[in-house]
């Protein structure tokens, strides 16, 4: 990875991070500042302002006009759809990141098979790093992939949602500066704009999401009557489908409704564990497979007629005869 040798000012460092991330996106973007106070706290707090993404002279300006004594910047790596600060007005990202705090597991990232396009040390030992996707996913999936990310590299799962703010590379941070100690320069480490995006689905591959809410309709016990709830994925997705999944567990969504460019879905391993796909959001288990097929909703929208129409379906082609190693 390309790792710069000396530190650059913010206008050079803070101009190729926003021309990553942002060139060619739509929306706008949020530039924040903050005041280290002398208890050694963030305060006060200046948000609301925005500027088009990917236009790095007015993102310069605002930085510029924002720099101040023991003043912190930050900005949003992901483009809002209006100028509203938080989550509210962010439907879709193209980049995921983590945000990792303890410097012990920095190497967790070094070794990790997909290599982000940049990372930032923050300046109290840890660092942010971003992985450009190569199609938009909703936001919902793409906060979901920051916390696979988070989980496995040891980053912060708080930093996860669609609205958060990063520090800028250039800036100074303040913390731990008391008694006369100088801030420290948030700094970019590695800068690599020609590797390729990522395929959401492959980023996120084998990776859990501790707080994902998969409506995976499972039994932890035997249950002779329904026996696909001891199948794995790629079982009942072979059986459903008639398509031998990829070695990795990556698939191309089975719902009706998403043409998937890219192999955006994964079967995970293991009884019960279900299916999830990043860009459209559709996943659960063996139930939900059926109502992708059939270009209906899955998880809690599931309900009614329909569950009932793709539990009889499940009957007719998973029934008890199907074994779990099948």
């Amino acid at each position: 990875m390309t790792t710069p040798h000396r530190p650059q000012p913010l206008a050079v460092q803070a101009g190729l991070l926003s021309d990553l991330l942002h060139h060619g996106r739509p929306g706008l973007v949020e530039v924040v500042a903050a005041t280290r106070s002398p208890d050694d706290e963030l305060e006060d707090f200046r948000r609301g302002r925005f500027v088009r993404a990917g236009r790095r002279a007015a993102f310069l300006r605002v930085l510029a006009s924002l720099r101040g004594e023991r003043v912190e910047l930050f900005f949003t790596p992901a483009t809002f759809v209006r100028p509203v600060a938080g989550n509210g007005a962010v439907s879709g990202l193209a980049v995921a990141w983590v945000d990792i705090d303890d410097p012990a597991r920095l190497d967790d990232m070094a070794r990790f098979r997909h290599h982000p396009h940049a990372v930032v040390a923050s300046g109290s030992g840890g660092a942010h790093a971003y992985w450009l996707l190569a199609e938009e996913v909703s936001a919902s999936c793409g906060e979901s992939l920051n916390r696979r990310l988070a989980a496995a590299l040891g980053g912060d799962p708080v930093s996860a949602n669609r609205g958060r703010i990063l520090r800028v590379p250039g800036s100074s941070n303040h913390k731990g500066t008391g008694a006369g100690r100088a801030p420290r320069l948030c700094r970019l480490t590695a800068y690599e704009p020609s590797l390729p995006r990522h395929v959401p689905a492959e980023l996120g591959a084998g990776l859990a999401d501790p707080h994902a809410r998969r409506a995976v309709r499972a039994a932890t016990t035997a249950d002779p009557a329904r026996p696909w709830r001891e199948l794995e994925a790629v079982d009942y997705y072979r059986s459903l489908t008639g398509i031998a999944p990829r070695r990795d567990g990556t698939i191309r969504c089975p719902s009706l409704l998403h043409e998937d460019r890219h192999p955006s879905a994964h079967l995970f391993t293991g009884p019960g564990r279900g299916w999830f796909c990043f860009s459209c959001g559709a996943g659960g288990g063996a139930i939900d497979m059926v109502a992708a097929l059939r270009g209906w909703p899955t998880g809690s929208a599931l309900r009614g007629e329909r569950f009932l129409a793709c539990l009889e379906e499940l009957g007719r082609r998973l029934g008890p005869a199907v074994s779990p190693h099948e």
